[in-house]
């Protein structure tokens, strides 16, 4: 997260984000990279037809990128997530045509394939816009289950530090309004107080963590 947060920060210190950033939204924002008007934006593939869709040519331009982060084996990853899941209702009375509806999509469909998707069918390919990313060597993976003994415990730690791994926005604000200068806080102080509160609820829900 370190990693992360510096490059935002560094980004927003070197004038190299939205001169406003608190008025973007969606559209325009892919209205603007499709004319070539935003260099990047941390997305997944799901966002690329989005963006190719208001694209006339060169839609090739448009590819996902890992983040530029080296694991210590020497290796680049990247996480590979379900979008949508399926089921059947155990309750329906048309069960089996449910379950041919869900097969047809999974198997035979585009679905995948149109929504920038990767198939879960093993002999398929990747979808183009990771071309790039398996021919640099990037490892994909999954992330797996957690033991039911501390299925909560993560999330605890995150939300009760206020750290903001895929949940709040308030210390992606506090970086960029000390990256553009309209904040007194040094990025050094925010990361020390970040430090401070992780441990902190570590040893609050996790008292046996060393």
């Amino acid at each position: 997260m370190y990693t992360i947060y510096n490059t935002l920060y560094t980004a927003a210190k070197d004038g190299l984000i939205n001169h406003d950033p608190t008025t973007d939204d969606w559209n325009t924002s892919v209205s603007q990279m499709a004319k070539n008007k935003v260099a990047v934006m941390m997305l997944a593939t799901w966002a690329v037809p989005q963006v190719q869709s208001q694209m006339s040519s060169n839609k090739d331009a448009i590819n996902v990128e890992p983040f530029p982060q080296t694991a210590p084996d020497g290796k680049t990853y990247m996480l590979v997530g379900g979008d949508y899941n399926w089921g059947v209702n155990k309750n329906s009375k048309n069960q089996e045509a449910a379950k041919d509806w869900v097969n047809w999509l999974v198997d035979k469909s585009d679905f995948a394939k149109d929504n920038g998707g990767m198939t879960a069918m093993k002999n398929q390919p990747y979808p183009t816009d990771l071309n790039d990313a398996k021919k640099n060597g990037v490892v994909f993976f999954e992330a797996g289950s957690t033991p039911a003994d501390k299925a909560d415990l993560f999330s605890n730690i995150n939300n009760g530090s206020q750290v903001g791994i895929g949940t709040t926005q308030t210390v992606k604000q506090q970086i960029i309004d000390s990256g553009v200068g309209s904040s007194k806080k040094s990025f050094a102080s925010i990361m020390d107080g970040l430090n401070t509160a992780w441990s902190q609820n570590v040893k609050q829900y996790n008292p046996d963590k060393k």
